[in-house]
C-alpha cells in the first residue's frame, strides 16, 4: 500500500501541506511590512566586525606612538641634561640667545630626523621653552625648537620619502641637506599648542610619565590639521625643558583607513571625542577619502535597536562605536574619546530592502511549490478516493478496480464477495455490525439516527441542543464503536444494509437496544 497508504494518512498530508501553505502566505504578509527582516541584526554583526578591527589598530598605533614618545622624551632630556652640565648654561638663560638654541636644535635633529624614519605618524617636534622673540614687540608669543615632517603621505614605508623643516632654524636644514616646508616659520606659534600652558602649571613630580593626545588641529601655514602627541620633556632633576611628539595627520588617517566596501555599503572609521550625545567630527579624524562628512561639524547619537543612529543636517548614518583612552589620567578632557564605524542610512535602507525582497520572494516560491505540491496531492490520493467511494456507492460496486487504499480495497473486496453469483450475504455481516451498534450510547445512536435521515451538522446540533465539540466527541466515539473511520464509511454500511432489506432490523437495533 505505501507509506500513504491509508485515508487518514493522506489526508493528513493533504492538510499539512495546506497548513504550510496558508503560513507562507502570512510570512509573506509580515516581512512585506517588515516584521522579519533580519538588515538590523545583520548589519551590527557586519558594524562589530569591522569596529572591532578598528579599535585594535588604532589602539595597537596609538599605543606604539605613545610608548615611543615617552621614550624619545627622556633621550631628549638626557641630550639637555649633558648640554646644560657641559656649558654651565640654564633653560630659562636660554631667550633671545640665537646662538645657543641653534647649537641645541643640531644636537637634537639627528634623533628626530631617526624617530621620524621608525614612527607610524606624519611628523614629529620638538618644542624648547625658550624663545629669540621676547625683545620683539606686538608679535604672538612663540617658542624656540625643531619640527620635521613628511613632505607627502606616510602609509607603508618612509623609504625614499623627503623630509621638510616646518619649523626650525633653516641652517640646520641647509646643513643636512632637507628642504624647507612651504608653511615654513623659524618658531611654533603658542596659540596652536594645546595644553602648554596647562603643563606649566603642573607641579614637575606629576609630569614624569605623563602624556597627552590634542583633539584635531590645524597646523599653521599649510591646508593640513592634525591630532598631536605631546610628551613633557623634563630633566633628571624635574625641570621643565618643553614638549616633544608625533603628528598624525587627517590626512594620514584617511589613507590608513580607508573606506570598507562591504555587502551591506561603505563603512566608514571615525576617530573623534565625544560630549553632549554629539560625536565631535571637526575635533576628531575620519577614515577614507569621499564627502561623506562634508560641512558636517557634529553627529547627534541616538539608539536604534542593535544600532546607534548618527545625524545632522547633512547627513545620516548607522554604526557602532566604543571608547579608547588616548591620554594619560593628567590630562584627561571632559570629552570622550570614541572610534566609530559607520554606514550611510540611504546604503543601510537599500541593504534592508534586498533582505526583505529576498525573503518575500522565497516565501512567494515556496507557496508556488506548496501550491504545487496540493494539486499533486489532490489529483493523487484526494480525486481517488472520492472516486472510489462514488464506484462504491454505485450499483455495481463489483466492478472497481484496486484504489490502494487500503480501508476503500478491503470494503471492495468485501462487497465483491458478498454479490458472487450464488454467495448471499451472510447474516454474520450484519450481526457483528449490529452488536457493534449495541455499545452505543443513547445520545451516539440518535446522532446515527440523524445522520441516516440526511440531516446536516448545525441541524443535529439544533435538534440535540448540543454544542459542535459535543457533537464531533459524539461522532469520534460513535466511529470508534462501529469500526470504521469516517462518515461516508458509515454511510456504506448504511446502504449494505439497505440494499439486503435489513433497514428495519437495524432501526430496531438502535431504538431496542439493550444500552439504548
Amino acid at each position: 500500500m505505501g507509506m500513504f497508504g491509508t485515508i487518514q494518512r493522506r489526508v493528513m498530508l493533504y492538510f499539512i501541506t495546506l497548513t504550510l501553505a496558508s503560513v507562507a502566505v502570512l510570512c509573506m504578509l509580515l516581512a512585506g511590512i517588515g516584521v522579519f527582516s533580519s538588515a538590523n541584526k545583520e548589519v551590527a554583526k557586519g558594524l562589530d566586525i569591522q569596529l572591532r578591527n578598528s579599535i585594535t589598530s588604532i589602539e595597537q598605533r596609538y599605543e606604539a606612538l605613545t610608548a615611543q614618545g615617552l621614550t624619545f622624551s627622556r633621550q631628549l632630556g638626557r641630550i639637555l641634561d649633558t648640554y646644560f652640565q657641559s656649558t654651565g648654561a640654564a633653560i630659562d638663560t636660554l631667550d633671545n640667545n640665537e646662538a645657543a638654541l641653534l647649537e641645541i636644535q643640531g644636537l637634537v635633529y639627528e634623533p628626530l630626523y631617526t624617530i621620524l624614519q621608525m614612527a607610524d605618524c606624519n611628523g614629529v617636534y620638538f618644542i624648547l621653552d625658550a624663545t629669540v622673540n621676547t625683545s620683539v614687540e606686538n608679535v604672538p608669543k612663540t617658542r624656540s625648537g625643531l619640527y620635521l615632517r613628511f613632505a607627502s603621505v606616510k602609509v607603508n614605508s618612509a623609504e625614499n620619502m623627503n623630509v621638510t623643516m616646518y619649523r626650525g632654524n633653516p641652517g640646520i636644514a641647509r646643513r643636512n641637506g632637507i628642504e624647507l616646508h612651504n608653511g615654513w616659520k623659524l618658531e611654533l606659534y603658542m596659540e596652536g599648542i594645546p595644553y602648554y600652558d596647562e603643563i606649566l602649571e603642573v607641579q614637575p613630580e606629576y609630569l614624569f610619565g605623563s602624556y597627552y593626545w590634542t583633539e584635531k588641529v590645524d597646523l599653521p601655514g599649510s591646508w593640513e590639521s592634525a591630532v598631536m602627541l605631546g610628551v613633557p620633556v623634563l630633566g633628571q632633576d624635574g625641570t621643565f625643558y618643553g614638549v616633544c611628539g608625533f603628528e598624525i595627520s587627517e590626512l594620514l588617517f584617511r589613507f590608513s583607513y580607508p573606506v570598507v566596501d562591504t555587502e551591506f555599503g561603505p563603512m566608514i572609521t571615525v576617530l573623534a571625542p565625544k560630549a553632549g550625545g554629539e560625536l565631535l567630527l571637526s575635533h576628531g579624524l575620519t577614515g577614507g577619502v569621499g564627502n561623506y562628512f562634508s560641512g558636517t561639524e557634529s553627529l547627534a547619537v541616538s539608539e536604534d535597536k542593535r544600532l546607534l543612529v548618527y545625524t545632522s543636517d547633512g547627513a545620516e548614518f548607522v554604526g557602532k562605536e566604543s571608547i579608547v583612552k588616548l591620554s594619560s589620567q593628567t590630562f584627561q578632557t571632559n570629552s570622550e574619546w570614541m572610534v566609530a564605524t559607520l554606514l550611510p542610512k540611504e546604503n543601510y535602507r537599500a541593504y534592508d530592502k534586498r533582505t526583505q525582497i529576498f525573503f518575500i520572494i522565497s516565501l512567494i516560491a515556496l507557496l508556488i511549490a506548496l501550491l504545487i505540491v496540493s494539486r499533486v496531492l489532490s489529483k493523487r490520493y484526494a480525486r481517488p478516493i472520492i472516486s472510489a467511494i462514488e464506484t462504491i456507492q454505485s450499483e455495481y460496486p463489483e466492478n472497481a478496480a484496486a484504489t490502494n487504499i487500503m480501508e476503500l480495497d478491503m470494503l471492495i473486496e468485501r462487497i465483491k464477495q458478498l454479490r458472487k453469483p450464488g454467495n448471499p450475504m451472510p447474516e454474520d455481516f450484519f450481526l457483528d455490525f449490529f452488536d457493534r451498534v449495541k455499545t452505543l450510547t443513547k445520545a451516539e445512536k440518535e446522532v446515527v439516527k440523524l445522520i441516516i435521515s440526511g440531516r446536516k451538522n448545525k441541524e443535529i446540533q439544533a435538534l440535540m441542543c448540543i454544542t459542535v465539540n459535543t457533537l464531533k466527541s459524539h461522532s469520534r466515539h460513535i466511529y470508534k464503536k462501529l469500526g470504521i473511520s469516517s462518515k461516508d464509511e458509515l454511510m456504506l454500511y448504511i446502504e449494505l444494509i439497505n440494499k439486503s432489506g435489513k433497514e428495519k432490523i437495524f432501526i430496531d437495533f438502535l431504538q431496542k437496544s439493550p444500552l439504548g
